[in-house]
This record gives structure tokens, C-alpha cells and sequence, in this order.
């Protein structure tokens, strides 16, 4: 990431990590990774779950957007959850 950061080139970031963001809440781990991509400035393009089955949801895809420097705007990021029998 630091050398995205001091490059300052705008990019598409696509990580292969088993990091479940759904689970931000419950899991320190998972906020502190979050907070570090977001301090960084990469804003996570995959906001809803990408694996979804009767009983449980994930959100282990992992595609980041640098827009090539410090954003001009406060960007926040909404997790929503499916109520329980959504599906």
C-alpha cells in the first residue's frame, strides 16, 4: 500500500484474503484491517455479501479503489446486515 500511496497514481487494488468485512463488529482483527485500508485512503468497491446461503452471509471479496491521493470529501462506509429469514 505505501508505495500506491507515495506513487499518488489512482488504481484498482484486488486482495485474496479470508477477512469476512460483514464481520467488523464482532471481530477486532477485521475493524483494525478495515481502519487501515480506509486511513490509507483505498475505498472498498464490494460493499454487500458476496457469499450467501440460507443461514449465513459473507463479504470476503476484497477490491479497493486509490483515487491517486488524499480525497477531497469524508467518505463513510455503511454496513448493512440481512435481518435473520431474509432469505
Amino acid at each position: 500500500m505505501s508505495n500506491v500511496i507515495r506513487s499518488k497514481i489512482p488504481c484498482v487494488v484486488a486482495v485474496d484474503v479470508n477477512i469476512d468485512l460483514s464481520k467488523i463488529e464482532p471481530n477486532v482483527d477485521t475493524a483494525n484491517y478495515v481502519d487501515m485500508v480506509l486511513t490509507n485512503n483505498f475505498s472498498p468497491t464490494i460493499l454487500m455479501p458476496t457469499r450467501i446461503n440460507p443461514k449465513t452471509s459473507t463479504l470476503i471479496d476484497h477490491v479497493y479503489y486509490y483515487t491517486g491521493g488524499k480525497l477531497k470529501q469524508k467518505t463513510k462506509i455503511f454496513l448493512w446486515k440481512f435481518p435473520r429469514g431474509y432469505f
